[in-house]
């Protein structure tokens, strides 16, 4: 049975040959570029470092100074700066909020399943 593409018939062996062809090159295009998803976790990940360099400054504060790092960061957003700004200090302070609170650390996955 031939295919038609076009002007010109393909026998089936030459539509799966182009059908090969084109999957190897879709595959080297996600090899070189990476996929959609990968290229979104590399970006959150870069966020979670930010974050994760935070914690140290986030530790040395008291509760009170915690607590009125919600105010300054709502009064940055009002000011104009974006929420992509503001994301690894707001973090930082939840996590650290988490720590104190439950004793418990979130992991990073669990600060990039927030973020997504």
């Amino acid at each position: 049975m031939a295919y038609s593409r076009g002007r010109r018939w393909r026998t089936r062996t030459e539509a799966a040959r182009s059908r090969i062809a084109r999957l190897m090159i879709a595959q080297l295009i996600r090899k070189a570029v990476g996929t959609r998803n990968a290229r979104e976790l590399k970006r959150m990940g870069r966020v979670v470092a930010r974050i994760n360099a935070l914690e140290e400054k986030m530790q040395a504060l008291s509760s009170d100074g915690l607590a009125a790092i919600t105010g300054q960061l709502k009064a940055r957003l009002a000011d104009g700066e974006t929420i992509a700004a503001l994301l690894p200090e707001a973090f930082a302070a939840v996590r650290e909020a988490s720590r104190r609170a439950r004793g418990e650390r979130p992991y990073d996955v669990q600060l990039i399943g927030g973020i997504a």
